[in-house]
């Protein structure tokens, strides 16, 4: 009998850890993570974008400009910035900088769905509050979001963004991004470095009626950043994870939408095994490869 119920309890301890074994591998087969932390990315980089524009259209560079329209045109005709106090104040004789600080950026794109020229579906406010000229080292933009959603995915958090100069922003998001059925959600912390690379030279303001593309809108399409940094998170599945760009991601226009089109980021899920994505090189196709091991995995954000 004693042999017996050690045979037993053997069969059942190598029951246990082959089916462990077998799960494990199975999650170790997962991209969920990768997933994850890219529509992370994607999302907060988005709403940098869309502080950077709307600043640059209220003159928050401090340099004078007449707006033409109180209507967000860039993505879509139904958000509507205000800026309060106006940072060029034309109530003023004759109309002048107007130096008080903080001002307050809103970004609002109505309570329903609003689809802009990137053929992405918004709703809620971006509201961020400036210490400083958006372009002057030391300007912290502290950044809240109010019910926004992007293609009824609902983001949510904080964005604090300091300019460090050479046009460079260090960067901390605490956010998260639950699914249009509100069933999944990532939970997404961030450290980074934004640096600014090509197109500083051109703005919301500058005209090329000769373009193929957009028109007047060339010289904010023409800009490109490079970021480092860290992030970490919790998947929709509850696992937590570590990332690292370990080499520097690429953000440009493709058209009208902003892409990750190279770099690389090394993503650790808890308890298996690294991952490494790869965003591919210069290529508008919102896709990256995430290997495992010596398996590869062709994804789409």
């Amino acid at each position: 009998m004693k042999f017996s119920s050690l045979v037993l309890v053997g069969v059942l301890i190598l029951t246990v850890l082959t089916l462990h074994g077998c799960k494990k591998y199975r999650l170790n087969k997962q991209t969920t993570s990768a997933e994850d932390n890219a529509l992370a990315e994607d999302s907060f980089d988005d709403i940098f974008k869309h502080i950077n524009e709307a600043a640059d259209e209220q003159n928050l560079d401090g340099i004078a400009k007449v707006v033409w329209t109180s209507d967000y045109t860039f993505s879509s005709s139904c958000a509507t910035i205000t800026l309060n106090p106006p940072a060029w104040d034309t109530t003023m004789s004759p109309p002048a900088w107007n130096n008080t600080f903080p001002k307050t950026l809103t970004i609002d794109f109505g309570s329903a769905n609003c689809v802009g020229n990137d053929n992405k579906a918004r709703k809620g406010k971006i509201i961020s509050v400036f210490s400083g000229k958006h372009n002057e080292t030391g300007t912290v933009v502290n950044t809240t979001l109010d019910d926004y959603h992007v293609n009824d995915y609902h983001i949510e958090g904080t964005k604090i963004a300091i300019n460090d100069g050479s046009n460079s922003f260090s960067i901390e998001v605490d956010g998260k991004v639950t699914s249009p059925d509100g069933n999944d959600q990532v939970s997404w912390k961030s450290t980074r470095t934004r640096t600014w690379i090509e197109g500083q030279t051109t703005n919301f303001w500058t005209l090329n009626p000769d373009s193929s593309c957009c028109e007047f809108f060339d010289g904010i399409l023409d800009d490109v950043y490079s970021i480092t940094g860290t992030a970490s998170g919790v998947n929709r599945n509850g696992r937590m994870f570590q990332a690292e760009i370990t080499v520097p991601l690429r953000v440009e226009f493709c058209g009208w939408i902003p892409e990750i089109t190279e770099g690389t980021v090394e993503i650790e899920p808890e308890d298996l095994m690294l991952r490494i994505v790869d965003f591919g090189d210069r290529v508008c196709d919102r896709t990256f490869v995430v290997t495992i091991g010596n398996k590869s995995y062709t994804k789409t954000y």
